[in-house]
């Protein structure tokens, strides 16, 4: 049926085009013998051409069309899909599930979508209709994820379809009830497996996992990319792994020794991204093992995250050779995982980073030009993050997370403004940073955070210690960057008198929201630069909470005031205010 129907559309194009030649010809031979021009074939000719070029992709279109429903969805909907998959949020994909009821073209698109639903198989909101999402994923390859609340019969499904598994997920509490799981892992054929994400979630401390850490049949999946282990190891072929992460608990004796563990890693090849959290040896096992040993050799390593007291972390370094262009994100952890209360100690681990300058400079001389500066209330930790200059431009605001050169971490109460001035004078130094070259500054403290008003005089260095920044992002709950923006004012506050983009983010806490005198003040201090002479060429506004009082329309008529003062604004705000009581 399909050869024929193919037969007949190349059948009926040459016939038709063949008699389209026929009566060209006719015309010309007509034209000749009357003496008459022949520029109107000519015209249809060139039409006929344009006609047939446009046709190909024409059909192309509408072939995808009825090929694929998903291209058949209104114009508000497929955008959406489309960014899910393009950026890889497979965890939002779930979201979609209960829209078919939205049109034809949606639930005849969703119904083809075997991945989709192979991705939530497992899903604890549709484990009751697991079978009719089996029969849906078809033979695609499935996601399987194991948690502690997970039934035995949930249990028992996943061991039957641990071969057809491309993502396994086991959080598990019972040690005893996972054990025959990872046993079946090893002694399997996992072909379609990309990712094996194993945590040990249990508050039982008695013994190790000797039963599985010492198991030693090696793990066969050929197209593993992803390893994530806590609390246990097993034997595997790390040379195609892209990811690997591997974490113990804090004073836990190591589950690997130093010499394994360099085995291992030098087989890692192709390895991307090494993350270990309180995984490196013991300390004179790592002095010994530099002693005698060569390097290891991570070639391709773009992402490196150690979390481990300094002795060990600066050790393991010193075996270590990566790419010097690789992004280090460090944490000197205490042995016994306390705060850092003693300012010498925190100061003493900046000084250390000199050690890691090979990242932070090129030629000789630091390639930093942003910097981060973020202290969080809630698991006491103080990072500094930098970062080198981006490779576009662009009005979004540098996120720290996701684009850095070295992060430093250190858990420690909330420092005064002079210990913090004093922080960053120490890491200046250490990795010899300029203080003209930081063009990007983000400040983000804690809901307690007194470094941000006028009557604290001596967080003014906090501003005036990077002259040269042009973008600044301040994130706390009591921003008052009305204040700062005075920087060319007759008061003689020089605060950022370069600046050109500011991003300002107001999070929740338990002070009172953002409310419509806190914006008049900011437009106060917006007007104030283009009066004197530094207007701002960017403003972005985000606010996690806002008085009921700051409606729609007062939201509207701010955003015009500003938008009056800078060429580009954007604010986003939640849609539902809260009530100040």
């Amino acid at each position: 049926m399909e050869k024929a129907s193919q037969d007949l559309l190349r059948a009926s194009i040459e016939g038709a085009l063949t008699r389209r030649l026929q009566h060209i010809d006719e015309n010309i031979k007509s034209a000749q013998v009357h003496g008459i021009s022949i520029g109107r074939t000519d015209e249809q000719f060139a039409d006929d051409m344009l006609y047939l070029r446009g046709l190909t992709p024409h059909y192309a279109c509408r072939l995808n069309r009825v090929c694929s429903p998903l291209l058949r969805l209104p114009p508000e909907i497929f955008p959406l899909i489309l960014n899910a998959a393009v950026f890889d949020v497979r965890h939002s994909l779930a979201r979609w599930l209960p829209y078919g009821h939205i049109c034809h073209d949606l639930r005849a698109a969703l119904s083809g979508m075997r991945a989709l639903w192979a991705e939530v198989v497992f899903d604890h909101s549709y484990l009751h209709i697991q079978e009719e999402l089996l029969q849906r994923a078809g033979s695609s390859p499935l996601s399987i994820q194991i948690f502690p609340s997970s039934s035995a019969r949930t249990l028992d499904a996943a061991i039957k379809l641990l071969e057809r598994a491309r993502k396994i997920t086991l959080r598990y509490s019972s040690r005893q009830r996972m054990i025959p799981v990872i046993q079946l892992l090893t002694q399997g054929q996992l072909r379609l497996l990309e990712e094996l994400d194993i945590c040990d979630a249990s508050d039982d401390a008695e013994g190790t996992l000797e039963e599985l850490s010492t198991h030693r049949t090696e793990l066969v999946a050929p197209n593993l990319r992803i390893l994530r282990l806590q609390h246990l190891i097993m034997p595997i072929d790390p040379t195609k792994l892209t990811i690997l992460s591997l974490s113990s608990y804090i004073g836990d004796p190591p589950f690997q020794d130093v010499s394994t563990l360099a085995d291992m890693l030098r087989r890692c090849i192709n390895l991307e991204d090494l993350s270990l959290n309180e995984w490196l040896p013991d300390i004179h096992d790592l002095q010994s093992f530099a002693e005698n040993e060569a390097t290891i050799n991570l070639p391709r390593l773009r992402i490196l995250t150690i979390k481990q007291d300094s002795p060990r972390l600066l050790e393991f370094w010193s075996i270590l050779n990566i790419p010097a262009s690789a992004s280090l994100n460090l944490n000197f952890a205490t042995e016994d995982g306390d705060l850092v209360y003693d300012m010498s100690e925190i100061l003493a681990s900046g000084r250390a980073l000199r050690t890691f300058s090979a990242h932070t400079s090129e030629a000789g001389a630091s390639k930093i030009s942003r910097l981060s500066l973020h202290f969080d209330d809630h698991d006491y930790t103080l990072t500094l993050t930098l970062g080198s200059p981006p490779t576009s431009l662009g009005s979004t605001p540098w996120n720290p997370k996701e684009t850095f050169a070295l992060a430093f971490a250190t858990q420690a109460p909330e420092r005064t403004e002079e210990e913090l001035i004093s922080f960053l004078e120490c890491i200046s130094a250490s990795l010899q940073l300029r203080a003209d070259a930081i063009d990007t500054l983000h400040y983000r403290f804690g809901g307690d955070s007194f470094l941000f008003d006028e009557v604290h005089q001596g967080a003014r260095y906090l501003y005036t210690i990077f002259p040269a920044v042009k973008t600044l992002h301040l994130s706390f709950p009591d921003a008052a960057p009305w204040y700062l923006l005075n920087s060319a004012s007759p008061r003689g506050l020089h605060f950022f008198p370069k600046l050109q983009d500011l991003h300002i983010s107001w999070w929740e806490s338990d002070r009172v929201p953002v409310a419509l005198n806190d914006m008049e003040d900011l437009i106060d201090g917006v007007r104030s630069r283009v009066h004197y002479g530094a207007p701002l060429r960017n403003l972005s506004l985000e606010a996690y909470s806002f008085a009921r009082a700051f409606d729609r329309e007062a939201e509207a008529q701010c955003t015009r005031q500003l938008e009056a003062l800078v060429p580009r604004v954007h604010i986003k705000f939640p849609r539902d205010p809260i009530t100040i009581q």
